[in-house]
């Protein structure tokens, strides 16, 4: 039987993997505009030229994880996973 507080607990681990996805440095996230505003003038210049190929490195590596299964995606997401759901749900993500 569930209870209001697992399905409240699984909204917000939803939204937290949301929000550590959205904080990957990869360009049409918002994790690389942090990225930029963090690197020094001359480093951040540098790679905001490589800004037109986020969206293809991130698709691709979406797809590699979905399609042949390398676990890319859990190896980058699962510590801040872990450490987020810990602190705000209260138990670890699995």
């Amino acid at each position: 039987m569930w209870m209001a507080s697992d399905v409240i607990g699984y909204v917000i681990t939803f939204n937290i993997i949301l929000g550590v996805f959205n904080l990957l440095p990869i360009a049409p996230l918002d994790g690389f505009k942090v990225a930029l505003g963090l690197l020094p003038r001359s480093l951040a210049h540098s790679a905001a030229r490589l800004e037109q190929y986020g969206s293809m490195a991130l698709l691709t590596m979406v797809a590699f994880d979905v399609f042949f299964r390398t676990g890319i995606l859990w190896s980058i997401l699962s510590p801040g996973l872990g450490l987020a759901t810990r602190v705000l749900v209260g138990k670890p993500f699995l």
